[in-house]
């Protein structure tokens, strides 16, 4: 193809879609259409968490569309977890125990609005009827699949059908560990690329969860990830576009660092991007539900953890 035709198409071929969490997007660019995106961490880093946060960002509050394979969890479970990202654990299992015990439950209209965004994908509260809440489970467009013990093949004809009947933008797979593996490295290899020419040719950004190896664990020091801790997954690192470290150092006992208090924060390392930045960004966690970005920071505003007047 010549360089000008090339070129007049170049940015048809770099569409992004933002996480909508504002540092890693500005040092990332946003998930790659057509890329795969890889988010991995050693157990109890977070990684659904943090891939449910961009669903819900993405496909809930922005209304693009998205769908999540849950490799080792079923739909329910998933759901729930969704939701527990707008209103956390506690009151998620409040809310569906008085539903589900058919009693009259006063709920403020954020509530409510939280409650509606896990309705629009198919969750119910028992069988209250609301016409609000029915009207919003139409509108978000995500889809939420079960898919475990699949192979790779499976898994692609999930991603052709789902951009058939909902012209999907963004497929979130959860655990990819839980794929059932080719029996040599070759045949890995094959499937492997079989993913990443049908994400490339769907046009959807494809963002995966992984574990890390547990050579984390075993050295001294901070214990951050590096990307050789992807070799167990030395496929996913070969083909990503962009590979996310989590990383929380309250986990292993750090409780401050140079960027002051570790508790309830997360570090998202960009160890691999082929199409911008590396480096590292700061989020807080909200334990076992999401991450956010932190609040930015004003030297009037007294309640403002270390602020000050002046």
């Amino acid at each position: 193809m010549k360089l000008n035709k090339i070129l007049h198409n170049a940015s048809d071929k770099d569409e992004r879609i933002p996480m909508f969490i504002d540092e890693l997007d500005k040092l990332t660019g946003g998930l790659l259409v057509g890329g795969i995106s890889v988010i991995a961490g050693r157990p109890a880093m977070g990684k659904t968490a943090f891939a449910l946060t961009v669903v819900r960002n993405v496909g809930i509050l922005n209304k693009i569309p998205t769908a999540v394979l849950s490799l080792m969890e079923d739909e329910d479970y998933t759901a729930k977890r969704l939701l527990a990202t707008q209103i956390g654990w506690e009151a998620m299992r409040s809310f569906e125990q008085n539903f589900a015990e058919q009693t009259p439950v006063e709920l403020t209209s954020e509530q409510k609005e939280k409650i509606s965004m896990l309705q629009r994908i198919g969750f119910a509260f028992g069988q209250k009827n609301d016409s609000d809440f029915l009207d919003k489970v139409k509108s978000a467009p995500v889809w939420i699949e079960h898919a475990m013990g699949m192979n790779m093949d499976e898994i692609v004809s999930r991603m052709e059908r789902l951009k058939r009947e909902n012209n999907i933008k963004l497929l979130v797979i959860d655990s990819f560990g839980w794929i059932e593996l080719e029996s040599t490295y070759s045949a890995s290899e094959s499937a492997m690329l079989k993913l990443v020419r049908t994400a490339e040719k769907l046009r959807i950004a494809v963002l995966i969860t992984c574990e890390l190896s547990r050579a984390v664990e075993t050295r001294g020091g901070i214990k951050k990830p590096f990307l050789s801790d992807l070799r167990d997954n030395a496929l996913i690192e070969k083909y990503s576009i962009l590979a996310m470290f989590l990383y929380r150092p309250e986990y292993y006992m750090i409780y401050e660092d140079d960027l002051g208090s570790t508790r309830n924060m997360a570090d998202v390392i960009v160890a691999k991007n082929r199409r911008g930045n590396i480096g590292e960004v700061r989020l807080k966690y909200v334990k076992y539900v999401r991450f956010d970005n932190l609040p930015k920071y004003d030297p009037y505003d007294t309640s403002f953890p270390n602020g000050f007047i002046i």
